[in-house]
């Protein structure tokens, strides 16, 4: 993969969570959907990196990253609680088999454009949110 940092470190590019005081406490971990959602939007920013035939909707992820953050807001997530999860991240060893399963699962490999390509026509063909991702 050209970009792994993208697709292991979704979590946190471009958030903001303004207005909300930073806490010297316990960090809260990022809910399992928003860590999904990130995942799944790295996927497909990485399939768009590796078949040239795809480009990848920022707009979207903003739409729906922005949206998240600011649910996590009024949950009473702190700008360090994403900080410090989503640098924790990288050294997550959940999350990178994560990683790793969904590549396995869509049968990529990951030196191979044709599969990277082959992957991006199944998602959007099944409208998954990978799918949705690629344009």
């Amino acid at each position: 993969m050209k970009n792994h940092r993208k697709f292991i470190v979704a979590v946190g590019l471009g958030l903001t969570l303004s207005a909300c005081a930073s806490s010297q406490g316990p960090v809260k971990a990022l809910p399992p959907s928003f860590v999904d959602a990130a995942m799944e939007a790295a996927l497909a920013e990485t399939i768009a990196e590796e078949c040239r035939y795809y480009r990848y909707n920022q707009a979207r992820e903003d739409r729906i990253m922005m949206s998240y953050a600011r649910n996590m807001a009024r949950a009473g997530y702190t700008p360090r609680d994403l900080t410090v999860a989503s640098a924790n991240m990288k050294r997550d060893s959940t999350i990178q088999r994560k990683a790793l399963t969904m590549v396995v699962e869509r049968n990529i490999d990951p030196s191979s454009e044709r599969s990277w390509c082959a992957a991006g026509k199944r998602e959007k063909a099944r409208g998954t949110n990978i799918g949705k991702y690629l344009i």
